[in-house]
């Protein structure tokens, strides 16, 4: 499998007007760089294990800045070992999208994507984020690939042996007014603390509700009521 990385120039042939308007994909495609650094295919991987979030091909939308490239005929999948988004083009080659500034969101599904800064430890760094809600305060997720080392079948010979393998999981982050995502505090007060000023009526809607911050459908309504109830 072919797998390159494009960077997504826009060239428009009539004035937008200032309204957002549907072309081909083929038209929004001005050029491929040859510079980029390849991607790697799971092929090459000797580990086991999962690194798509679904390896499946899924016909899904992809939105430039005031653009939207219809979905119809576009496929997509989240690489996630790689941190990267893959393109199926008609020629069946697989091309990575190179994210920045000309991406404002990619659907899968019923998931939207989107590319944002978010906080390592001391280092600010990017990556693709699963936007849970909306508004002030964005809940988001983030998926890895998570190293699991097997086991060796000891001398008793009791322990089955297991190979190493790659598994997908996920962290939770917050995104206040699309500063630098923060990874979600632990805990129940550290999470209300988030929504200093609307903590008191935050916490009689988590009593009246009994919604549990360990929950993700759970995190997702006290988020949505937040931003609900919240002035930009």
């Amino acid at each position: 499998m072919k797998i390159s990385s494009i960077f997504l120039f826009v060239f428009l042939f009539l004035s937008l007007q200032g309204n957002t308007q549907t072309h081909s994909l083929s038209n929004q495609l001005y050029d491929i760089t040859t510079s980029m650094n390849q991607s790697v295919s799971q092929n090459s991987f000797q580990v086991k294990g999962d690194y798509f979030l679904d390896k499946k091909w899924t016909p899904g939308d992809l939105y430039l800045k005031n653009i939207n490239v219809t979905g119809k005929k576009v496929k997509l999948r989240y690489f996630v070992f790689a941190d990267e988004m893959q393109i199926l083009i008609p020629n069946k080659d697989t091309l990575a999208l190179k994210p920045g500034k000309l991406i404002d969101s990619i659907f899968i599904n019923d998931q939207k994507f989107i590319y944002a800064p978010y906080q390592s430890n001391n280092q600010i760094k990017d990556a693709y984020f699963e936007e849970l809600t909306t508004g002030k305060i964005k809940l988001l997720k983030k998926y890895y690939s998570l190293f699991i080392e097997g086991n060796k079948k000891n001398v008793s010979g009791y322990v089955t042996p297991k190979p190493d393998r790659y598994t997908i999981r996920s962290k939770y982050y917050y995104q206040y007014l699309k500063q630098t995502a923060i990874l979600l505090p632990s805990g129940k007060n550290k999470i209300q603390n988030l929504f200093k000023d609307n903590k008191t009526t935050i916490e009689k809607y988590l009593k009246k509700n009994k919604l549990k911050l360990k929950r993700e459908k759970d995190l997702i309504k006290i988020f949505q009521y937040y931003n609900s109830i919240s002035k930009l």
